[in-house]
């Protein structure tokens, strides 16, 4: 077996693991607990969080003062660890958890336009848990599918989406 392929399998491995601890735990407790690992990864991915302080800097740079930056890093990475403890959690959420918390704006704009008889696309930013949207499109009745870019370095990531 080739190491890449190993590396692959072992990753695959701990990811479908870890999902099934957090889908065994209360949901607030998964998502705390993947706050805390996205605290860890802020103290330990330099490389990474070095990235995001330098795109935040360029972004926010001449309003923000340095500390500001620093804080919205980590922050950054709770709610990176958090939105991925929700993910790997996706399978066991209710319709009604999605119904009550996801919120649609302009859903009657998206009625009117389905009512032509054409098609919708409708695009969101790669930000949180763009995954819930189309949950909540499904719950509301409406036929959708999701779209994403297969992640050459990630096979069992996309198994798992």
């Amino acid at each position: 077996m080739k190491i890449k392929s190993l590396i692959e399998s072992t990753a695959y491995f701990l990811l479908r693991a870890a999902a099934a601890v957090l889908r065994l735990m209360p949901l607030s407790w998964a998502l705390a607990l993947g706050s805390c690992c996205g605290r860890v990864m802020y103290c330990i991915d330099a490389r990474h969080r070095r990235q995001v302080y330098q795109n935040l800097k360029i972004a926010f740079g001449e309003k923000w003062p340095p500390a500001q930056v620093r804080r919205v890093t980590c922050r950054f990475f709770v709610r990176l660890g958090r939105d991925f403890a929700e993910f790997l959690c996706l399978p066991k959420l209710s319709l009604n958890w999605i119904k009550e918390r996801i919120e649609l704006h302009n859903a009657p704009a998206i009625d009117e336009l389905l009512k032509q008889g054409k098609g919708l696309i409708l695009m969101t930013m790669h930000y949180g848990n763009w995954e819930l949207s189309i949950l909540k499109l499904r719950s509301m009745g409406y036929p959708s599918h999701a779209i994403f870019k297969v992640q050459e370095r990630a096979a069992g990531f996309n198994q798992l989406m």
